[in-house]
């Protein structure tokens, strides 16, 4: 929890009192990955309204697919696909003798 709060920039005192366990913070985390993806299908089926239904489900499939993937590249690389890379904060300099 120590290593979230550090990456997060959040005070322990401030995580603990919205995330008791590591569970909580879990399923916090599952409830919005969940609520986003759904949020994406539900607009996904609304603007295909009328469309032939297979065709709907196949955009659909696709849209959360690329989603999914696009997120684990991110989570990999810091980075959305698309995004350009950051620039180093700065350059290690060799040791001087």
């Amino acid at each position: 929890m120590r290593g979230v709060c550090a990456k997060t920039g959040l005070n322990d005192r401030y995580f603990y009192e919205d995330f008791k366990t590591r569970d909580e913070l879990l399923v916090a985390a599952w409830d919005g990955v969940r609520n986003e993806m759904l949020g994406e299908v539900s607009a996904t089926l609304a603007e295909r309204i009328g469309q032939p239904p297979m065709e709907t489900i196949r955009v659909t499939i696709a849209a959360v697919v690329d989603r999914m993937g696009a997120k684990a590249f991110r989570h990999v690389t810091g980075f959305w696909p698309g995004e350009q890379r950051p620039e180093p904060a700065g350059r290690l300099e060799p040791p001087r003798s």
